[in-house]
């Protein structure tokens, strides 16, 4: 039997990208949509893992990607707040330190043709 994660996957993410994770990617995953849930009541979704032929750290299962976008307790789709966005980025960088360096955790950021969206990712 295989059992599903503590987290929604977006519909184009197969669920072996979320098993193929590091350990430790794993629960950063897990406590960020757990910290989501529990602080404001949101479902979050996880909207890239894997990419094949990346070579950063989605090509190594090191790496995760957050929609900005969350379900709240009252089934509304919004855009998560500031205030919040800032609150998780801390929270997690801080339990789940990176390193010394300029890399972080997590990072709340745009890439080029992208959207805004969160960022999650863990060393070897």
């Amino acid at each position: 039997m295989i059992h599903r994660p503590p987290i929604h996957l977006h519909s184009r993410v197969a669920l072996h990208e979320y098993y193929a994770l590091t350990d430790r990617t794993r629960a950063i995953l897990i406590f960020a949509s757990t910290y989501c849930a529990d602080e404001w009541g949101y479902a979050v979704t996880w909207t890239s893992l894997y990419r094949e032929g990346d070579s950063g750290v989605h090509g190594f299962n090191r790496g995760a990607d957050m929609s900005k976008f969350v379900i709240t307790r009252d089934g509304k789709r919004i855009c998560m707040p500031k205030k919040h966005i800032s609150q998780l980025e801390d929270v997690v960088n801080k339990v789940f330190p990176y390193g010394k360096g300029r890399y972080k955790t997590a990072i709340y950021h745009k890439v080029v043709g992208g959207a805004y969206h969160f960022h999650f990712q863990s060393k070897i």
